[in-house]
């Protein structure tokens, strides 16, 4: 998932600004939510264009998840890479794991509110949804 920087919908407007955002992909099937997983910013690139005969000047931030299982000769072991995902909402804390993600399903991302990053998905009001779609 890209941001470009900068951002003034986000308030992301630097590097520091997106290194520092506390960005997650929330799943839902059907109308609940059942998994919440954290984006980590971990690369930018500079791009110049022409806009009205100035050169503008823009940063996209690439930010990732990368969850998975990796089978081994005992079986399947799950390795977090970059970031992490909570599989079960209604539990206190993060249960970490790997999405059981299904055709239809819906992914949100929101930039959560530094005040809220420690509640539950239900509890937060802060959170700025702007980004939506569909598992195919």
């Amino acid at each position: 998932m890209t941001i470009t920087l900068p951002s003034e919908t986000l308030g992301i407007n630097t590097v520091e600004d997106a290194q520092a955002a506390d960005i997650r992909v929330i799943f839902t099937h059907a109308t609940a939510d059942y998994a919440e997983c954290s984006l980590i910013m971990v690369d930018t690139e500079k791009h110049a264009e022409k806009v009205n005969g100035a050169v503008v000047m823009t940063i996209i931030a690439d930010f990732l998840v990368d969850i998975r299982y990796q089978w081994i000769k005992a079986g399947p072991v799950q390795r977090n890479y970059i970031g992490w995902c909570d599989v079960d909402l209604s539990t206190p804390g993060i249960q970490d794991g790997v999405p059981p993600i299904q055709t239809s399903d819906i992914a949100t991302v929101t930039l959560v509110d530094p005040s809220e990053a420690d509640l539950d998905r239900a509890s937060r009001t802060l959170d700025m949804d702007f980004l939506q779609g569909g598992m195919f």
